[in-house]
């Protein structure tokens, strides 16, 4: 429509008004066919572009589907491994509460994954989420927001949460003035870390 009322608009606009019916020569003929190729070839990119995004947006939909619930599946496997750990290692609750609290703070780090698309998630978010049961008054973080691949994710949260026990249990958070120091910077393709207590 919107292509034929074009043409007609142009030809009503810019047509010499000499020129009648019969005044159509090939010069014209040859305007006439190059417009209405183009209009064709925009109609038809038009379409191909729509449908495109069409399945583009359902593709989005069913992987955010999937992602969903492979999130809730991995939450409750976590969880029954949880409280298998839990109801065998009864007796040694020391064992027992280690291994819990590294459950715990790979799913917190799922979590933080999770909503993040799976795609990154940033050193400081994994360290906040880490600290957050014990104050975030005892600690400075120091450093630039860096975004870490989801797999370096995992292991930097499982790093920090075997720092912060054994601060807590032997180290500065063992004492009620007790500070840790955290910074980190990216050099080239390597993520630097330190750790200070105090």
């Amino acid at each position: 429509i919107a292509a034929v009322l074009g043409g007609l608009v142009a030809c009503l606009r810019f047509m010499p008004p000499e020129w009648g019916a019969t005044s159509f020569v090939v010069e014209q003929l040859v305007s006439l066919s190059l417009y209405a190729m183009s209009s064709v070839v925009i109609i038809w990119t038009s379409e191909s572009y729509r449908s495109l995004l069409q399945r583009l947006r359902e593709t989005e939909r069913t992987r955010q589907l999937f992602s969903d619930e492979l999130a809730h599946r991995i939450k409750n496997m976590l969880s029954s491994v949880q409280a298998i750990i839990s109801q065998t290692l009864k007796d040694q609750p020391d064992v027992r509460n280690k291994l819990s609290a590294r459950i715990v703070a790979l799913a917190t780090t799922n979590d933080l994954i999770v909503k993040s698309e799976g795609q990154r998630a940033s050193v400081r978010e994994i360290v906040t989420n880490e600290f957050a049961p014990y104050g975030t008054s005892r600690f400075q973080l120091l450093g630039d927001d860096v975004e870490c691949p989801s797999t370096l994710a995992i292991f930097l949260s499982l790093i920090f949460h075997e720092l912060t026990t054994n601060a807590i249990k032997y180290g500065a958070l063992s004492k009620a003035d007790g500070r840790v120091s955290i910074s980190w910077r990216l050099t080239g393709d390597r993520l630097e870390l330190e750790w200070v207590e105090r």
